[in-house]
């Protein structure tokens, strides 16, 4: 399946809730599932043309994806119920928060960044007040090792830069 510009999928969704097509029409000749149709026209209606312009992550709190889970399992709603009403793009989003829920893991805030959102944090850690102090040092040790080399590569760059410039100039 090819993609569709947001021009595109708005159109498409105009068309269908103007009642000028129907979903099997526009899904058969776009060759587009029925599924992605209803939940484009989904997320038109509860958050308009935005839907498909915005790009990127929607910035949300633990707590508000706590809520829509609990929502959910309470029965307040089905899955594109809720979606619809909290402004969540996919429901298969929802059903990864419900299955971190459920499985007592904890609904972290998403786009939150910074800096710490660029370290590699795959692999198994300790945390800091578990480490012994001989661990402690290897890390530190590490740390400063880590630095020094990326000094020592600014270092190799502004030389090789001062050496063009030179030969340029």
């Amino acid at each position: 399946m090819s993609k569709y510009s947001a021009e595109d999928k708005l159109r498409m969704v105009k068309l269908i809730l103007e009642a000028k097509h129907s979903i099997t029409s526009i899904s058969a000749s776009k060759g587009i599932h029925p599924t992605t149709l209803e939940e484009w026209i989904r997320n038109y209606q509860s958050m308009g043309s935005e839907a498909f312009y915005n790009k990127g992550w929607t910035k949300r709190t633990s707590a508000e994806k706590e809520i829509a889970v609990q929502e959910y399992l309470s029965g307040l709603g089905s899955l594109r119920d809720i979606c619809k009403k909290h402004k969540i793009s996919s429901t298969h989003t929802l059903r990864q928060w419900i299955a971190l829920y459920n499985g007592h893991k904890e609904l972290k805030a998403s786009g939150t960044g910074g800096v710490t959102a660029l370290q590699d944090n795959r692999g198994k850690r300790k945390p800091e007040d578990s480490l012994t102090e001989m661990e402690k040092l290897q890390a530190e040790l590490k740390m400063e090792k880590a630095k020094r080399q990326r000094a020592e590569m600014e270092l190799s760059f502004l030389k090789k830069l001062e050496e063009i410039e030179r030969r340029r100039g």
